[in-house]
């Protein structure tokens, strides 16, 4: 939008006026959008003003006034005032607008069907003034830049909701590899020759590898039914489904999930935290694909030998929606490198 506007600007300067004015309008008010001078050290003068005194511009006695009470255009043919737009009187304004003298202007509002969208003021400071021709001629270039406006807008809106999809994609496409990588670890130890050919604990391991698998699984659900929704995501709607979780299973979960993959680069994979913990209010599955980013960031620094512990402790605070006080406090922590404080 801002660019149409200046390109607006160039395009009646000098040809159809002196220097010329546009204006947005936001709702409430009309806010300075650019200006354009044939005399580029006059242009900076106009940019300066609308800076400076941009609220008395839009006094009740002035054009601006006019045009947005009236939704209608003005024609000042012949000007008996120094700067009529301005619609104020005093000595500094008079300053400030020295060398901006107006013998004729004219003023339109942009508008999309009845919606005012801005204004248009274009000024002669000498020559034939302005006539009903120019006025014509100044409502047909407002209704195609108030169209070429809207059109901006709706160029930008698609360039956001691109960048939108990709960031959705890209943070989706990251939170994938965790439990992807869990799932083909896991089954990669189920399908070794001697994985089923054992009694005991070796079953039992084996179960617990197959539930860690449909837990992956259902995440990676999760994550994909966020990237069919991610349009609802751009429009402000993030779904959490929240609810009491034991802590304890919670990162039991986390732990049993990534433990092949730590085994795999030979590091160790701990949870460490109270028994006394009380159940915490959250999303399970969106709790666990952050522990899963913080955890499989850890993996990638941490050096062979190296460990990674998870814990939680309860700090004390308000009241809870669960009638606790305070809060339980995560942290995952790791014997990489770090960073650095800046």
């Amino acid at each position: 939008p801002a660019e149409t506007l200046a390109s607006a600007a160039r395009l009646v300067v000098p040809a159809l006026a002196d220097w010329a004015v546009l204006h947005l309008w936001n709702g409430e008010q009309l806010q300075f959008a650019c200006a354009a001078h044939k005399d580029p050290a006059k242009e900076e003068q106009l940019r300066h003003f609308h800076a400076t005194f941009e609220p008395l511009v839009h006094g009740p006695r002035g054009l601006f006034a006019q045009v947005v009470n009236t939704i209608a255009p003005v024609l000042v043919a012949q000007s008996a005032h120094q700067h009529p737009v301005e619609g104020v009187d005093g000595q500094p304004i008079e300053d400030e607008l020295r060398g901006l003298e107006v013998a004729s202007c004219v003023g339109v509002p942009l508008l999309l069907g009845k919606r005012l969208v801005g204004t248009l003021f274009l000024h002669r400071g000498a020559g034939a003034p302005y006539d009903a021709r120019d006025l014509t001629l100044a409502q047909e270039l407002a209704f195609r830049l108030a169209l070429a406006l809207d059109h901006a807008r709706l160029y930008q809106e698609a360039h956001a909701a691109v960048r939108s999809r990709d960031n959705v994609m890209a943070i989706v496409s990251h939170d994938l590899r965790n439990p992807l990588n869990a799932i083909a670890l896991n089954l990669s130890l189920l399908t070794r020759p001697w994985a089923g050919s054992r009694e005991g604990g070796d079953r039992r391991k084996g179960r617990g590898q197959l539930e860690s698998i449909k837990r992956s699984v259902q995440r990676v659900g999760r994550m994909v039914e966020d990237l069919l929704a991610a349009s609802t995501i751009q429009a402000g709607h993030f779904s959490v489904r929240a609810r009491a979780e034991c802590h304890e299973v919670l990162l039991a979960d986390l732990v049993q999930a990534l433990e092949p993959m730590a085994a795999e680069q030979g590091i160790t994979l701990e949870a460490a935290f109270p028994s006394s913990l009380p159940p915490v209010l959250c999303d399970r599955d969106r709790v666990l694909q952050v522990f899963g980013n913080l955890c499989g960031n850890a993996l990638h620094v941490t050096p062979r030998g190296g460990f990674i512990r998870v814990s939680a402790r309860l700090d004390e605070g308000p009241s809870t929606p669960l009638g606790m006080n305070g809060c339980v406090c995560f942290r995952v922590s790791d014997t990489g490198p770090g960073m650095t404080a800046s």
